[in-house]
């Protein structure tokens, strides 16, 4: 029945398919006129259209969105706008601060003014900071003399970042004279009494010379004279380029080491110069004549000065950056530094007319009796004199300063009234310079010279001028009347006396600044016969030998990297020869003077000086030197701590069965001044280390042997130091080629060192065996045992295989030594058995800590060793 029924249904489903479809056909007709129907009525309704119109909305919408994205993306980063600029300098500073960057002001000034100074810096430098102060300070001394302003070349879209966009590092000083002549300074010591020397000798780039006496006093204070003999008014262009030679020469010689004079019509008969107009330069041995055309151009004559110039000694200045400014000198062969202050608020150094003196005379090849005289007779004299000079300028500027408050006379300007303009005076000396009242209120007219007080400035001012006029009224600002129209002596400040007057002031200026900075220091030098073991000598070796200066005061530091700190010597002077090629330094260990420094010198020639060893013990007061020696100590101990913790949890040993003193400092750090107490001299076993802070690998070296050293802490007769190597100098045989560098020195015989192969891993393991394998046999055991004991990471069998192997080694040497010392063969018997004993006890040893019972066995053997003096 049930097949049936099932095949009934299949043949019923077989004849009746065509039925089925048109049923179908119909159904879809009727419901699509319904559909359609539907969609008529609904496609009228409002709320249809609003669905409609607003899917084209979102459409459009979404595509806007889209394109704003994309153009957003396509249009880079968005940077914000930098905040306004500040003013850079004080309130009220004779320097005008266009902190916006502004470049016309400045130019326009600048055309108008005999002399300005144009300071380009950035806000943000940190040496453009450190400027700032020391450029305010010449810019109150010379305020009166030159037209200085500030540009902050900075400031985004500023005049100044558009037309010098090309200048990488500030702060940059420029020196321009009233037709754009620019001057660059180029020095990098950014300290006030190097910029007040810069400013000096813009003012005064050339010296007026009108007999050979003068010339011969200039000589005596400069390296070089160069001397131009012109006929002012029928040679105006030579003049005009020589002129520009000496300012251009500036930028190389900020200092004015090198001296330009000029002589002017008929006074040049007297130069033994008949036709001009002529350049002259006086070196020291020798005077060279300028063989240029008569259409001078100043590239050609500083070109020519650059190529004939010859120094017997030159001052060096670093520019307090990496540099090479002592590399070329020497790479020619020894060179001898004189550390000394440079005071460059004054015209001389005593202490390097000294140096100028032993330099002629080394120098002296042909024995010049010219050259003797100036360097033993002139020059002394002339070092004498300026002492007395000295001492009697100061007389008169304390006789100035007494003569003024007797004479109630205003030293002091009142701060809070502002001064006048000076139109007249100011536009003869300065045509252009900023006169507004807003910026001269607050100022004196000068410094006060010596020790007297002011009430407006740090540094101390003189009485204003009387003879001023306001701006207003062009009428004298003084009450006296004047029956005529020219002032009389008293009242002109371009009179001989007030002229005097104002550079006498000026004089007294310079030295209170000078003293400020430094003692002036004479060496007290009478007798030059010492001169003589010099003179000539350096054709006489063959060596070439360079006389250098540098000041100590600003360049204190390279002293000390040498070894001495010159900042605690008498005087701050101090003398050392350098001689690369020997890779050895010499210092001289007495005051410096003419016959010490002639007697060192003739010393290094004939190879009697002692090398001289620098140490890093020395604590310099002024310099501080980042010590990484403790860092690296209190962080290796730290890692030690870590390792005995994962040790201890990986062991089946327990940790507290062995004693740990982790805060214990086992490495000592020493330095060429103990160096040969502590290793050389010592009865102990040292093991030191050699390194340097700039190697890498000695970090990875302090770290192992930091971790050895605590491994045998406490095994006697044995020491961990290091010592750096950079800092400390030691015997050339105990100086190391490369670091890090491992050596031990053993107990018994330090000249049986060792040193760690520099082609094995550095790692633990490596140098724990290579500390063990040069102490003897019974130390040796005892730091197996004490490895053993440390070493818990590994396992007990090793440990226990490696003491055997070294038991079983000593008793073979033991009964070697039985046979050969008859005497005592009942000693060595006792420790051979002791010996025994001891590896039966390993046999023991299971998973527990009994290396402790096996480390005091190896101790108790260790003495009776000590005292049969078996081994």
């Amino acid at each position: 029945m049930l097949t049936k029924s099932n095949d009934d249904d299949q043949n019923s489903s077989d004849i009746n398919p065509v039925k089925d479809k048109i049923i179908s056909d119909e159904n879809q007709l009727d419901v699509s006129s319904r559909s359609s129907s539907i969609d008529k009525l609904n496609s009228n309704s409002p709320i249809m259209k609003i669905f409609s119109y607003s899917k084209e909305l979102v459409l459009i919408f979404a595509f806007i969105l889209t394109t704003i994205a994309t153009i957003q993306n396509n249009s880079g980063p968005k940077i914000t706008r930098s905040p306004p600029p500040v003013p850079f300098f004080s309130k009220g500073s004779f320097v005008e601060d266009y902190y916006y960057g502004q470049l016309y002001p400045t130019q326009t000034k600048v055309t108008l003014s005999e002399l300005s100074f144009v300071f380009y810096y950035a806000a943000w430098s940190a040496e453009s900071q450190n400027a700032r102060s020391a450029y305010e300070h010449v810019s109150r001394l010379f305020y009166k003399e030159a037209y200085f302003s500030a540009i902050n070349c900075w400031q985004p879209n500023s005049e100044c970042r558009l037309q010098y966009s090309k200048i990488i590092s500030w702060p940059i000083l420029m020196a321009y004279t009233r037709n754009g002549f620019g001057v660059q300074y180029q020095k990098n010591l950014w300290t006030e009494s190097a910029l007040t020397k810069f400013v000096t000798s813009m003012l005064n780039p050339i010296s007026r010379l009108t007999s050979p006496e003068e010339l011969l006093d200039f000589m005596s204070s400069r390296d070089c004279v160069v001397v131009a003999f012109i006929d002012h008014e029928a040679h105006p262009k030579q003049y005009s380029s020589f002129y520009r030679a000496a300012l251009k020469f500036i930028e190389k010689d900020p200092f004015s080491e090198v001296g330009f004079g000029i002589v002017l019509g008929q006074t040049g008969t007297e130069f033994g110069v008949d036709q001009v107009p002529a350049i002259r330069a006086y070196l020291w041995n020798e005077t060279l004549e300028y063989n240029g055309n008569i259409t001078w151009m100043s590239k050609d004559i500083t070109k020519w000065i650059q190529e004939n110039i010859q120094q017997v000694s030159l001052y060096l200045s670093p520019p307090g950056i990496k540099s090479s400014s002592l590399a070329p000198y020497m790479k020619q062969g020894p060179i001898l530094l004189l550390f000394t202050p440079r005071n460059l608020y004054l015209d001389f150094s005593d202490s390097y007319v000294m140096l100028r003196q032993i330099g002629m005379e080394y120098y002296n090849c042909k024995d010049d009796d010219w050259v003797h005289e100036v360097a033993r007779d002139y020059l002394l004299h002339k070092r004498i004199q300026n002492r007395e000079k000295l001492k009697e300028l100061q007389k008169q500027c304390y006789k100035q300063i007494h003569m003024s408050y007797q004479s109630n006379e205003p030293m002091i300007s009142k701060c809070n009234k502002p001064l006048t303009s000076s139109v007249s005076y100011l536009s003869v000396l300065n045509a252009s310079k900023n006169l507004d009242s807003k910026k001269m209120s607050n100022f004196c007219e000068l410094n006060e010279p010596m020790s007297s007080k002011c009430e407006c400035l740090s540094d101390s001012c003189i009485e204003p001028s009387h003879n001023m006029y306001t701006s207003e009224s062009n009428s004298f600002a003084s009450n006296s009347k004047y029956s005529t129209s020219m002032l009389d002596n008293k009242n002109d400040e371009k009179s001989p006396e007030a002229i005097n007057k104002y550079n006498l002031r000026r004089d007294c200026q310079m030295i209170r600044l000078a003293e400020e900075r430094s003692e002036i220091q004479f060496i007290d030098d009478k007798d030059t016969t010492p001169l003589k073991l010099i003179s000539g000598l350096g054709c006489k070796s063959n060596k070439t030998f360079t006389l250098i200066s540098m000041d100590s005061v600003s360049f204190h530091t390279f002293a000390e990297r040498i070894g001495v700190d010159i900042l605690e010597l008498e005087n701050k002077t101090a003398a050392m020869i350098m001689d690369q090629d020997n890779e050895s330094t010499y210092l001289l260990d007495e005051p410096v003077s003419l016959s010490s420094l002639s007697r060192f010198i003739y010393s290094f020639h004939r190879d009697g000086l002692q090398r001289f060893l620098r140490t890093n013990s020395i604590q310099y007061r002024h310099t501080h030197f980042f010590d990484i020696n403790q860092f690296l100590v209190v962080k290796s101990q730290e890692t030690i701590k870590i390792e005995n913790n994962e040790f201890s949890n990986k062991k089946k040993c327990r940790a507290s069965d062995v004693k740990q003193e982790d805060s214990h400092i086992v490495i000592r750090e020493i330095n060429s001044e103990d160096f040969d107490s502590v290793v050389i001299k010592s009865n102990k076993t040292v093991v030191i280390l050699f390194y340097s802070t700039n190697c890498a690998f000695c970090s990875m070296m302090s770290h192992s042997l930091l971790t050895v050293s605590r491994i045998l802490y406490k095994m006697p007769n044995i020491e961990f130091v290091r010592i750096e190597g950079d800092k400390n100098d030691l015997a050339w045989q105990y100086t190391m080629a490369e670091f890090p560098s491992l050596l031990v020195f053993p107990s018994h015989s330090k000249s049986d060192s060792r040193k760690f192969s520099s082609k094995m891993p550095i790692n633990v393991t490596n140098v724990l065996g290579f500390v063990l394998a040069n102490l003897n046999r019974s130390y040796r055991l005892l730091g197996l045992v004490m490895a053993c004991n440390y070493k818990r990471q590994n396992s007990t069998n090793d440990c226990i295989l490696a003491i055997q192997e070294e038991i079983t080694d000593t008793i073979s040497f033991a009964l070697r030594e039985w046979r050969k010392h008859s005497r005592k063969r009942s000693a060595t018997l006792r420790i051979i058995k002791q010996l025994k004993e001891i590896y039966l006890r390993l046999f023991r040893i299971e998973n527990s800590c009994n290396f402790i019972e096996v480390e005091r066995d190896v101790f108790h053997l260790i003495r009776r060793w000590q005292k049969a003096k078996i081994f």
